[in-house]
């Protein structure tokens, strides 16, 4: 029902509503291939998830600084890795991403067995 009107929009520009409609699925088709292993909204989650764990894992370094050293080194250890997938997705190319996906199964199983040895 909606294509009936972008059509009549487009029509009305002056636009060819089937080459339109052919520069569309083009545009689909090229993000599709353009996705590797992560969608978008994957990343969108990956970079809220290092959003809110740097100041967690900054704040917990600079409160264990003097006392508990095995927290401190983990929680290094998770920030580095985690820092590490960010710059990784940021690049947009598809080793960056394998190098992203390797690095957050590494913060999963290394923030599980933190939390575990506790």
């Amino acid at each position: 029902m909606l294509d009936f009107f972008r059509d009549a929009f487009l029509e009305h520009k002056g636009i060819d509503a089937a080459e339109a409609h052919k520069q569309r699925v083009e545009k689909r088709e090229q993000a599709k291939l353009a996705r590797f292993i992560f969608s978008k909204k994957s990343k969108v989650i990956i970079f809220a998830i290092v959003a809110l764990f740097l100041p967690l894992a900054t704040t917990q370094i600079v409160n264990n600084f003097g006392t508990d050293p095995i927290t401190v080194l983990a929680h290094s250890v998770l920030l580095l890795i985690a820092t590490t997938v960010c710059v990784c997705l940021l690049t947009g190319r598809k080793q960056g991403e394998v190098i992203a996906l390797v690095g957050s199964v590494l913060f999963i199983v290394i923030a599980y067995i933190n939390v575990l040895a506790r």
